[in-house]
């Protein structure tokens, strides 16, 4: 016979646990490394950098509550902010009466604010805009295909557009209206 001891459970449990601990840990680490910052700064990296400055892509968006059919193209030579968010979220959620305080704004100056939402339905668009008393138009996008255009990888994000349809920043994450602001005075230069 061998005078070697077999692990107790105990000691097998607390093994598997730290083995456990240390795995999601690493796997963690390697998820929040991957996501885009949420901090409200501009993105930049090198997918986006070449990105931004570009010519922003067209497209056509249906106000969902007035029908009306909005296409980027259609607003070319007046700076546009797309907010690419959902009812759902939270941070868009906080951010949405401040986004009002902000359409109201800049409303008559010449620049367009334009919600984009992305995983939503017109029942909770309704039910979003009607909550927090929003004016500024927003549409569906139904397929994905704008944020695709776009790279939106998460939500909220912000694009900015120049005058002549030039991408000129990217925020993703929430935005406060003093950073609004800075945005849109920069966008109406």
């Amino acid at each position: 016979m061998s005078n070697k001891r077999s692990p107790t459970m105990r000691q097998l449990s607390t093994f598997v646990y730290a083995v456990v601990g240390i795995a999601v840990i690493v796997v963690g680490w390697g998820v929040w490394k991957s996501l885009p910052s949420n901090s409200g700064a501009p993105l930049e990296d090198e997918t986006t950098s070449a990105f931004v400055s570009g010519l922003a892509p067209d497209f056509s968006l249906t106000v969902f509550d007035t029908g009306e059919t909005i296409t980027l193209s259609g607003l070319r030579g007046q700076p546009v902010i797309l907010d690419f968010f959902a009812s759902w979220c939270p941070s868009c959620r906080v951010e949405a009466p401040g986004l009002q305080e902000f359409w109201q704004a800049y409303e008559g100056r010449g620049l367009t604010l334009l919600g984009v939402a992305l995983n939503d339905s017109v029942e909770g668009l309704r039910d979003f805009k009607d909550e927090f008393l929003l004016t500024y138009p927003m549409g569906l996008d139904e397929t994905g295909a704008i944020a695709a255009a776009y790279r939106v990888g998460g939500i909220p994000t912000f694009i900015m557009i120049d005058r002549e349809g030039r991408i000129a920043n990217i925020v993703v994450g929430g935005m406060s209206n003093d950073a609004m602001t800075v945005e849109a005075e920069a966008l109406l230069k």
